[in-house]
C-alpha cells in the first residue's frame, strides 16, 4: 500500500509500476549500488511501465509481487 503525502506525479517523482509483473511470480532480487533491491534488466524486459500520479489521500494497493520504483524528484 502507498499513499502520497503531497501531489505526486512523474516531475515530482511518483511510483511507477511495471503493469503486469505480479503474474510473473516470485522473482530474484539483488541489492543495488544504493543498497535497495533491484531485479534483473531481463525480468524487467517486456512489461509496460506505467506511473502512478496520484494526490493525498489516493491510496495505492499492489502485490509484494509487483515490480515498482519511485523516481528522483526534479521539482
Amino acid at each position: 500500500m502507498w499513499t502520497p503525502l503531497v501531489p505526486a506525479d512523474e516531475r515530482a517523482g511518483c511510483l511507477q509500476l511495471a503493469a503486469g509483473s505480479q503474474r510473473a511470480g516470485y522473482l530474484a532480487r539483488h541489492r543495488c549500488f544504493n543498497n535497495l533491491f533491484t531485479v534483473s534488466d531481463e525480468d524487467l524486459a517486456g512489461y509496460e511501465i506505467v506511473p502512478a500520479d496520484m494526490h493525498p489521500d489516493d491510496v495505492l494497493l499492489f502485490s509484494e509481487l509487483t515490480l515498482h520504483l519511485c523516481l528522483a524528484h526534479q521539482t
